[in-house]
C-alpha cells in the first residue's frame, strides 16, 4: 500500500473521479464522505491547508482520508476532517478488504509522519469504524483518547407500513391520524420531490422555515450556497430525497434526506408554524417513512441529536465518537 498526501486543490482535483468511484465501492459509506458533499464544503467553509491522504494498491485507489489543517481560536494547528461541523457522519473511505490496513496506515501517518499540527480532533466517527478499533500508539510527547461524541437515533424499518404504525404509541398514532384527516380535509395537499433544477427553491424554503421557527433570520448565504451545490450533486448520484409539502399551493413543510444502500439519512426538517395544528412536519415525515418501507429500505436514520420526537417514531440509539491526539506540554 502506497500512501500519499494531497496538499492542494491542484493535486486533489485529478482524483475526484477515483474518489467518487471508491465511495460507490464502499457500501456503508454515507453521503457525507462523497466528493459531492465535501468539495462544496471546502469551497464554502474550508480554510488552512488540505492534507487529503490517499492509499493505492498498484494504480488502484483503495483508501482516502479527507483531512485538513487549520489554526483554531487558541492559535493551535488542528488536524480535522473536511466537513466538520455540519456533517453528521465523518470518517474515511476504504475499499473492501483494505479497511484495517488503511486505518493502521492513517494513524501511523498521523502519529509518526505528520508534524505540522498540535491537536488532532477527528469528529463524528461512526461506531464500527476501523479507526476506532486500531491500537493507537502516539509518539512520545503526545496523548490519544477516544470519547463518545453524539447520539444518533435510528429506526429499523419493518416490512410494512402497518408494522410501522404498530411501533408508535397509541397517543402518537391518534395524533397523527387526527392531524392527517384534518389537514387533508382543510385544503389541497400535495407532496413534491425536488428535481435538480428546483433544488435551490426547496433549499431556500427549508432554511427560511427553519430560521423562522427559531426566531432567527434565514441562514447565511454561504450555508445556502453550500447546500444547493451539495444537494444538486447528490441528486445526480441518485441519493437526494428532498421533499416539500404544499398546502393550498403554499409550502407547509420541507424534509431534506439522503438515500443510500438501504438507509435513509434524515438531515433536516422544517415546517410553517402557522400550520402547527395540522402537524405538517409529521405528515411529511410519515410519508417519507412509508415510501422508504415500500422501496425496501432497512433503516430510517435520524442522525445526530437525541430529540424526543425521534424516539416517538420508534428509533433506538447508535453513537458517534471523537478521536483526539494532543501534544502534551
Amino acid at each position: 500500500m502506497i500512501i500519499a498526501e494531497l496538499d492542494s486543490l491542484d493535486r486533489l482535483l485529478p482524483v475526484i473521479d477515483e474518489w467518487r468511484g471508491l465511495w460507490f465501492e464502499c457500501a456503508s459509506a454515507p453521503p457525507f464522505l462523497s466528493p459531492e458533499w465535501l468539495m462544496p464544503w471546502w469551497k464554502s467553509f474550508g480554510g488552512g491547508r488540505l492534507c487529503v491522504l490517499t492509499a493505492r494498491e498498484g494504480a488502484r485507489l483503495v483508501g482516502l482520508a479527507p483531512l485538513f489543517v487549520y489554526e483554531n481560536k487558541d492559535n493551535e494547528r488542528s488536524l480535522a476532517f473536511i466537513g466538520t461541523g455540519i456533517s453528521d457522519y465523518l470518517g474515511v473511505l476504504s475499499a473492501p478488504g483494505f479497511e484495517m490496513e488503511f486505518a493502521l496506515a492513517l494513524l501511523g501517518w498521523m502519529t509518526k509522519e505528520a508534524r505540522d499540527w498540535d491537536l488532532c480532533s477527528l469528529e463524528e466517527i461512526r461506531e464500527g469504524s476501523p479507526i476506532l478499533d486500531v491500537d493507537i500508539r502516539p509518539p512520545s510527547g503526545y496523548a490519544a483518547n477516544i470519547s463518545l461524541q453524539s447520539t444518533c437515533p435510528a429506526l429499523l424499518l419493518p416490512d410494512s407500513t402497518r408494522g410501522f404504525y404498530g411501533l408508535l404509541s397509541n397517543d402518537l398514532r391518534r395524533k397523527f391520524m387526527k392531524g392527517k384527516r384534518e389537514l387533508e380535509g382543510a385544503g389541497r395537499v400535495e407532496v413534491e420531490e425536488a428535481e435538480e433544477e428546483t433544488v435551490s427553491v426547496f433549499i431556500s424554503e427549508l432554511l427560511e422555515l427553519h430560521g423562522r421557527r427559531r426566531g432567527a433570520p434565514a441562514r447565511e448565504e454561504a450555508l445556502k450556497a453550500f447546500h444547493i451545490e451539495a444537494a444538486r450533486g447528490l441528486k445526480r448520484l441518485g441519493c437526494l430525497g428532498l421533499k416539500r409539502l404544499l398546502f393550498n399551493g403554499e409550502t407547509a413543510s420541507v424534509l431534506y434526506t439522503f438515500k443510500r444502500r438501504g438507509r435513509v439519512y434524515c438531515y433536516m426538517t422544517a415546517f410553517d408554524g402557522r400550520l402547527s395544528w395540522y402537524s405538517p412536519g409529521r405528515y411529511l415525515m410519515a410519508r417519507s417513512v412509508e415510501e422508504a418501507i415500500g422501496a425496501g429500505f432497512e433503516v430510517f436514520d435520524f442522525m445526530r441529536g437525541a430529540e424526543p420526537y425521534k424516539y416517538a417514531w420508534g428509533a433506538t440509539d447508535t453513537f458517534n465518537y471523537r478521536l483526539n491526539i494532543v501534544r502534551q506540554t
